[in-house]
């Protein structure tokens, strides 16, 4: 795929400029478009305008997108690369954005802080085959290894589901001042992610969301981001979030923060009922609590630490 002198579209670069309008600048052999604060109207005129041929984003960056009044019936043709990333893509949103950006190739990456941004990533090649749920494969230098996640001395074959461990040359060495998360997160140079995903027979790495957030109903392992996927699927929902919430007999239950499409309506037994149908019962949504939105870090994140503070709130009220 050509990509020299293909524009850009970046969000927040340019706020410490105290920019009133785009400012359009050279950078790395292609000419980047930076605007001072993200409006979804704004930010798809500028597309159009200044022709942009690769956008990057998070999901909910994407998702606010298509909730503009400004997209419908849109086609931005201009535009032959979409790449997402702080967050795992859903594929109601994706196939969405293809009407959006018909032209455009869609990849995905996936890294982090410790990791100076990017462990994997999408090659820029719509004939390598990038099935959802994908986020790539290891950039050069890189190794990621899945472990068992009661044994994390023991690497897991092709196939099976563990904790993401990774080591690379962009890995950093710890975290300064805080010699106990070091030892904690750090082992023989391998950075413990904190994620759990799998990797395919090609090298390619599925993410099924962080440990912390798995949750355990009656015994059994429930991963949120499938039950997200599931209900982002439903006409009536613009965002969701699903976390763990403490219940007596379960241990945890899995519940729901959906964000409902403006004009559209659902009640939560017809989201339960809608996730019911296509789950084992074991993974079935049992709360559904709907918000105007989702708390999110400025990386786009769903902040779902929050989103446990307002259940647990909820439960002490």
């Amino acid at each position: 795929m050509q990509t020299t002198g293909i524009s850009a579209v970046v969000i927040g670069g340019a706020s410490g400029l105290g920019l009133a309008t785009a400012r359009r600048l050279r950078a790395g052999g292609a000419e980047v478009v930076l605007l001072d604060r993200f409006d979804p109207v704004r930010y798809l005129d500028d597309i159009d305008a200044h022709q942009v041929g690769s956008v990057g984003g998070s999901p909910t960056m994407y998702r606010a997108l298509l909730a503009s009044p400004a997209s419908a019936g849109r086609r931005l043709e201009s535009v032959r690369h979409l790449n997402s990333g702080a967050a795992p893509m859903d594929p109601a949103t994706r196939r969405r954005l293809a009407g959006l950006f018909p032209e455009a190739l869609f990849t995905e990456g996936y890294g982090l802080t410790e990791a100076t941004m990017a462990l994997a990533m999408w090659p820029l090649d719509a004939a390598a085959g990038t099935p959802h749920g994908t986020v790539g494969v290891a950039l050069p230098d890189t190794r990621l290894s899945i472990r068992d996640l009661l044994d994390p001395a023991r690497e897991l074959p092709v196939g099976e589901t563990g904790e993401l461990w990774a080591r690379g040359p962009q890995i950093t060495d710890g975290y300064e001042g805080h010699p106990e998360l070091t030892a904690e997160q750090y082992s023989d140079g391998w950075l413990r992610t904190g994620d759990i995903g799998r990797l395919d027979e090609r090298g390619r790495l599925f993410l099924s969301g962080r440990a912390k957030d798995m949750l355990l109903y009656k015994g059994y392992n429930v991963y949120p981001l499938h039950l997200e996927d599931i209900l982002a699927g439903h006409l009536a929902v613009a965002a969701v979030a699903v976390i763990g919430a403490p219940a007596a007999e379960a241990g945890e239950i899995p519940a729901a923060y959906v964000v409902l499409r403006d004009g559209a309506a659902a009640t939560a037994e017809e989201l339960m009922a809608y996730v019911a149908d296509r789950v084992a019962p074991y993974q079935r949504v049992r709360e559904v609590h709907f918000t105007d939105a989702l708390p999110v870090s400025a990386a786009g994140k769903v902040l779902k630490t929050a989103l446990r503070e307002r259940r647990a709130a909820r439960s002490a009220g």
